[in-house]
């Protein structure tokens, strides 16, 4: 009797399954199961809060290819404008001279350049009077903009018109700008300039 009642039981609760189309349960079973199932969509770590934004490696195209606007030039201005209304992330925009063009612009014209507000808190920043060497991106559908490839995509002048080129950065440039480059890791605008220029012409 008790063995009759056991097997009752257990149709019982088989039964749901027995109905149930078997592709259907595979499925079901499959997204359970370590390596099946639907791709799992990872998780983007945040930048550290200190220190400037990471150069990406890997491949990454040279500067050239991805930069829209390019030049060598003086910070005018720095704004911070907070999220409001319309404008649903905060931004900075930094207004510049163009003291040397390179893509897209001309020498004298000014030139304002929107980022998005997070990377400042990055080390993406900007002080009235320091004097640039800039590779950016096309603007976005929303107008904003960065150096390419984060930090390779920005250098530092020196002096009277010495573009500043760390080591690590020298790799998505083109051969003929790095042997220019001299002991002391630097290299005249106008030099970086032309070499750039080339390197983009047709």
């Amino acid at each position: 009797m008790r063995d009759c009642k056991l097997r009752c039981f257990a149709l019982i609760a088989f039964l749901p399954l027995a109905i149930i189309p078997l592709p259907l349960l595979s499925q079901l079973y499959a997204e359970d199961l370590p390596g099946t199932g639907p791709p799992q969509i990872p998780i983007a770590h945040p930048r550290p809060r200190n220190g400037p934004p990471p150069i990406s490696r890997g491949r990454a195209r040279p500067v050239m290819e991805s930069a829209g606007l390019a030049f060598a030039g003086t910070v005018q201005s720095v704004e911070h404008i907070p999220a409001a209304g319309e404008n649903r992330i905060s931004t900075t925009r930094v207004t510049f001279r163009v003291d040397t063009a390179i893509r897209g612009v001309r020498a004298g014209q000014t030139v304002v350049v929107s980022e998005w507000g997070a990377l400042w808190s990055t080390g993406e920043r900007y002080a009235k009077g320091e004097r640039v060497c800039l590779l950016l991106y096309p603007p976005s559908k929303l107008g904003l903009t960065s150096p390419v490839h984060g930090s390779a995509g920005r250098f530092r002048l020196r002096g009277r018109g010495r573009v500043v080129v760390p080591p690590d950065r020298r790799e998505l440039l083109p051969p003929s700008l790095v042997a220019r480059i001299d002991p002391q890791g630097e290299i005249a605008v106008e030099d970086f300039a032309r070499a750039l220029h080339e390197r983009s012409a047709p």
